[in-house]
């Protein structure tokens, strides 16, 4: 078998790189040898490709980091008017138990309680009609803050006191929110999660209506 040897001139060199990234060395024909080198082209164009990138990606950030801050800040918000509306609705509460005992109950006693009752219903409406806010509700209304969810809710044995006081023969003579308490506490406790409303069954300060 012969073999054939080709001059160094008939040899196919190889072609310069055309990447922006990569390129070939100075090759010596003479001797066939290529060095090769790895390096950035710094040409102009290219340069200020990675310049527009790296200005790219910092906006990108920029924006991305202000995005997740403005979740937080928005979560913290609505953790703090859930604490809010809890406290308000608590402070009507101490003063509806006060005016229990007070019978016969006058304009200003019916008033209270109607005030107190309609403020968990509007309440549980406002949450039952906004997705966001009641997925933040579940978040919220964990371990640590359902005794102070129910710390807002009357007791049953007062609320029954009350219902009692509203009775005069086969009449109610309160408003129709008192009468529907318990099914209020049951439509507030369906908005928790299954592990939460457990938890709320084991709190020996939440009211319970079965």
């Amino acid at each position: 078998m012969n073999t054939i040897f080709k001059k160094p001139s008939q040899l196919k060199m190889p072609a310069r790189s055309q990447s922006p990234y990569f390129k070939y060395g100075d090759c010596d024909r003479a001797n066939i040898k290529c060095s090769y080198s790895l390096h950035f082209d710094d040409s102009p164009p290219f340069r200020q490709g990675r310049v527009k990138f790296r200005k790219h990606l910092y906006a990108f950030n920029t924006l991305f980091s202000i995005f997740v801050l403005c979740v937080v800040m928005v979560a913290c918000d609505e953790e703090e008017e859930f604490q809010k509306t809890v406290k308000r609705i608590e402070k009507l509460k101490i003063e509806a138990e006060v005016r229990i005992e007070k019978v016969p109950y006058r304009v200003e006693e019916h008033s209270i309680f109607r005030n107190y009752f309609s403020q968990i219903n509007e309440w549980i409406v406002s949450l039952w009609d906004d997705t966001d806010s009641l997925e933040s509700f579940h978040e919220w209304a964990e371990d640590k803050n359902i005794s102070l969810l129910c710390s807002a809710l009357l007791s049953k044995e007062k609320w029954i006191t009350l219902k009692e006081h509203c009775t005069h023969n086969t009449f109610f003579l309160c408003a129709e929110e008192v009468k529907s308490y318990p099914e209020t506490v049951l439509a507030l406790k369906s908005l928790l999660e299954k592990e939460t409303q457990r938890i709320f069954d084991q709190n020996p300060n939440c009211p319970k209506f079965y």
